[in-house]
């Protein structure tokens, strides 16, 4: 009897539960590991983006800031004084 069951587990084709267990324990790690990822990766664009919508009116004042300083030492003209027409070709 008991040779014949353990002839019967070493033919035994499939997994045990202790098995499953660890192999699904090892997914779920990796699976939470990469969640956590993916949600710094979120988190670190979206300060980007609002480091960028929160610079940007700053730089497009500096640049029509340094454009009017430019045009007008050309020009040979006072700051904040209009540039007639025909000097802006």
């Amino acid at each position: 009897m008991k040779a014949a069951m353990t002839r019967l587990l070493r033919n035994q084709r499939g997994f045990s539960l202790i098995e499953m267990m660890v192999a699904v324990s090892l997914m779920l790690v990796i699976v939470i590991g990469l969640f956590a990822m993916f949600s710094q990766a979120q988190r670190a664009l979206k300060m980007a983006t609002t480091q960028v919508d929160v610079m940007e009116p700053g730089r497009a004042t500096m640049l029509a800031e340094f454009w009017d300083h430019h045009i007008t030492s050309q020009k040979g003209l006072m700051a904040g004084e209009q540039v007639p027409a025909d000097h802006l070709a």
